[in-house]
């Protein structure tokens, strides 16, 4: 046979096709592509992007103490670290709390709108505190059970209405709850510290009786007196609140 023959025939055939396959080139150079580059190309490719470094606990509990005071630190820090709006701290034993959680339950809207305009995820407890009533009533009607989630530090939804005063999605709210008595009682504090006749007259009527128990600022009779509140603190008077310890 012809030597010459022999070795294209051995060139084209065993020798080329060997010393450029591990490259794809082969393929390539005949316009298509392996199996096996897709597969090496699929997996080199990274599923998700690349993350800098967590926050430090420091940072975390910095920003998520003053979302409940001080809107003016709160711009500041999101200057720096706009995704801080995402960040939760565990105050203990799982109990975790974002600066919007923080913001809604001592009823800061200044700071839970400057939060949610750069981001922050709303949740019932936000929408609740904010007053959404039409938010409120499709989640309720979506799922009943919404009605008992429980926010950071045992704060109920019930007690974020009772910061927005709205008497109707309270009632919204309550008509879904299994254990009223609890949700009222822990609801009265937020509607006397907030300045909301209404709702404290409402809760009172549905059954509250912590008028002397003290909860988030102190008694409610004691709240509505540090407040100048005279309106409320007669009503809890004719419930039988007194002052002090």
């Amino acid at each position: 046979m012809d030597q010459k023959y022999n070795r294209r025939t051995f060139l084209n055939r065993v020798a080329i096709p060997t010393m450029l396959a591990p490259f794809g080139l082969l393929a390539r150079a005949n316009g298509r592509t392996t199996r096996s580059e897709t597969v090496q190309a699929s997996d080199t490719t990274p599923i998700e992007p690349h993350r800098p470094a967590p926050f430090s606990e420091e940072l975390v509990s910095e920003f998520v103490g003053v979302c409940h005071r001080d809107i003016e630190q709160v711009s500041k820090l999101l200057v720096d670290e706009p995704k801080l709006v995402y960040a939760s701290q565990d105050r203990g034993g799982g109990d975790w709390e974002t600066g919007l959680d923080g913001a809604s339950h001592v009823g800061r809207r200044d700071i839970a709108r400057l939060l949610l305009t750069h981001g922050a995820r709303k949740d019932i407890f936000g929408a609740a505190m904010l007053g959404e009533r039409e938010v409120i009533a499709a989640m309720v009607n979506a799922d009943s059970t919404m009605s008992e989630q429980v926010g950071p530090h045992g704060y109920r939804v019930l007690y974020h209405v009772a910061i927005s005063g709205d008497v109707e999605m309270a009632e919204v709210v309550l008509s879904e709850v299994g254990d009223k008595n609890h949700h009222v009682n822990q609801a009265l504090s937020a509607a006397v510290r907030d300045g909301h006749y209404d709702m404290t007259r409402w809760l009172l009527a549905q059954g509250a009786t912590s008028v002397n128990a003290s909860g988030f600022g102190g008694k409610p009779l004691d709240i509505a007196i540090r407040r100048g509140d005279t309106r409320i603190a007669g009503l809890l008077r004719e419930h039988g609140a007194t002052e002090g310890d």
